[in-house]
Order: structure tokens, then sequence, then C-alpha cells
């Protein structure tokens, strides 16, 4: 396998049961351009946004949720390279690659070797 960049930390993910009183906690930390809302993976979510970049990710809990607790989203050149360099290292992924409704960038989410769960994501209109 040939050597893949290093990932650079960027924004977060949190599992949330009300996702209003999130709404009104993330959008008073942070300055956002808008909240946008929607479905990905099947889980509702909220994304608090600044110049076009997710800041937070905000998913609702509840069955079928596989996510859990608050987990750091990477930016990566390549989602298929990094869930095929997880995947040979032991990790998995939790929820397959595709596009994020908000930015149309590549992400996934996946979890190391000992079930602790992160977002690789691609940089907006993306690379690899």
């Amino acid at each position: 396998m040939t050597a893949t960049p290093l990932p650079e930390a960027f924004g977060m993910s949190v599992t949330v049961e009300d996702t209003a009183a999130a709404r009104r906690y993330y959008t008073g930390l942070y300055a956002h351009d808008r909240v946008l809302e929607g479905v990905f993976g099947g889980i509702a979510y909220l994304s608090i946004m600044r110049d076009g970049e997710t800041l937070v990710s905000i998913f609702q809990k509840g069955e079928g949720n596989p996510l859990a607790a608050v987990f750091p989203t990477l930016k990566v050149d390549s989602v298929a390279a990094y869930t095929e360099k997880i995947a040979g290292l032991g990790g998995g992924v939790v929820i397959p690659a595709g596009l994020g409704p908000c930015t149309e960038a590549p992400l996934a989410v996946c979890a190391d070797a000992t079930g602790n769960q992160f977002m690789v994501k691609e940089p907006r209109g993306g690379g690899g």
C-alpha cells in the first residue's frame, strides 16, 4: 500500500437526545453562516456551518443509530484510500462512504481497532 498523506483534524460530531437544545448550544458557541438539517445514513442531523465547512455535526440518538458519543472529523485527501488503510489496520467502517449532504464532499464514519469512532472527510470539492 502506498503512503497516504496525514489527516488534518477539523470539526467534530456529537450524538444527542435533544437536537433543539444542541442547536441552541452550538449556535451560541460557534459563529456560523447557517444551520443545515437533513438525514445521513438514515440518521437525522444538524450541521453548524462556517464558510461552507461543517464545524459540528449533531446526530440524533435513537434506535438504529450506530454512532456513539463525541468523535472527531479528519480531513483526508481520499476517503477511499483512508477507509482501505483503516480496514488494513484492523479498524472498520461504521457508515460507508457517501457524499455529505451539506458540503457534497465524500465522507465515511469509521472506527479504530478498539471501537473508537471518527469521521474521515475530503475537503469540499474534494480530492481522490
